[in-house]
């Protein structure tokens, strides 16, 4: 645990980090909205490391699900409003 990035421990920690954070699945359906590159990055971290399970969801879109082992709190390296978990998703412009 001690390799992963303050970003992937705090991520970890502010969404599965609680008791009822243990039944928490986050969807992202890529219509509107998608992970900007840093929330992105902590969770594809997160993933190779064995925390979280990725797994495509029907219509488009994938999830995240906890796997089982647990971090401990990490909530004081990701301050709010310096962490944006998601971004729009912009359509570009047609000729």
């Amino acid at each position: 645990m001690s390799e992963l990035s303050d970003d992937a421990k705090g991520l970890f920690s502010c969404l599965w980090g609680m008791p009822i954070g243990k039944a928490t699945v986050l969807k992202f359906r890529m219509c509107e909205n998608r992970p900007t590159a840093r929330a992105q990055a902590a969770l594809d971290e997160l993933v190779a490391a064995g925390f979280l399970c990725r797994e495509q969801l029907s219509g488009g879109g994938f999830s995240y699900r906890p796997l089982g082992p647990e971090i401990p709190h990490y909530r004081r390296f990701v301050r709010m409003g310096d962490f944006a978990l998601t971004e729009p998703i912009k359509e570009e412009p047609r000729a």
